[in-house]
């Protein structure tokens, strides 16, 4: 107990004569002096006009078409787009928003009011648009839906076939039972 004491004692007295210790202040350095500047001013470059405005063309009525067809199709009227859209593909054959109008009408047939996607016309439209247009930004996500409606086919295709073996699995069973009921009946 002595000598917690004594080393208490030293440490405060340490700790106390070490706070007395000051560090000398020194000056900072004088201000720089602001840069001169030139007065005379620099001449700003020169920018050329800019070019004159075309002239908008007047639209034509298949194009009308088509801005019509897509918006009733983003405002969810979907037998209002589809008409739009293929009466635009009966005006325009060779049309240059082709591929749009393709990939929109067939979104058209999977979105309609009753329900039940017309999958035979949807991948007829995006078969034809995979085909007849390759460079279009609409190829990828055409093929990606025709892939998934055969990968989506192929699975009900196997499930139905499962069904039906399942089915006549359960009757082979249950006629075994029978039988085996009946033998364990005979004395």
């Amino acid at each position: 107990m002595k000598h917690l004491i004594i080393s208490l004692a030293m440490f405060v007295l340490i700790v106390v004569s070490g706070c007395n210790k000051r560090t000398p202040v020194t000056a900072l350095p004088p201000p720089q002096p602001p840069p001169a500047v030139d007065p005379s001013p620099t001449p700003l470059p020169t920018i050329p006009p800019p070019p004159p405005l075309p002239v908008p063309a007047t639209e034509s009525p298949a194009y009308s078409l088509l801005d019509d067809a897509d918006f009733a199709f983003y405002a969810g009227n979907y037998s209002q787009a589809m008409r739009g859209y293929e009466s635009y593909l009966r005006k325009q054959p060779s049309g240059e928003k082709r591929d749009q109008a393709l990939f929109r009408l067939a979104m058209t047939y999977a979105l309609s009011a009753n329900g039940t996607p017309e999958w035979p016309k949807i991948t007829s439209l995006l078969k034809d648009l995979v085909d007849h247009h390759p460079n279009s930004p609409l190829r990828a996500p055409a093929s990606v839906i025709l892939s998934l409606q055969s990968e989506s086919s192929q699975l009900t295709a196997d499930a139905q076939k499962k069904d039906v073996r399942i089915k006549q699995l359960t009757n082979e069973l249950d006629k075994l039972k029978q039988i085996d009921a009946a033998r364990r009946k005979r004395p």
